[in-house]
């Protein structure tokens, strides 16, 4: 069986950051400003992003899930 690749774990950053972003957006536009600053990203991440309450979601073959044990607690779902 083949170890996860760190991969996973950079696109679930990178998915929290995109969604930070994007609040920040929504803040400077409700607040009149049109342009965004990395500061102003960066503001949002400091007061919204907590790493601890993030989830990671994982599709595809259930034999890898002994692997995910390194991530934290999960579960695995089945479609009906």
């Amino acid at each position: 069986m083949r170890a996860l690749p760190t991969r996973p774990r950079a696109l679930a950053v990178l998915a929290g950051l995109a969604a930070v972003a994007a609040a920040a957006m929504v803040l400077a536009l409700a607040s009149g400003s049109v342009a965004v600053t990395a500061g102003d990203v960066q503001e949002v991440a400091r007061r919204y992003f907590n790493p601890q309450d993030q989830s990671l979601i994982v599709v595809g073959d259930p034999s890898i899930a002994p692997q995910l044990k390194a991530y934290g607690e999960f579960r695995t779902v089945t479609p009906d």
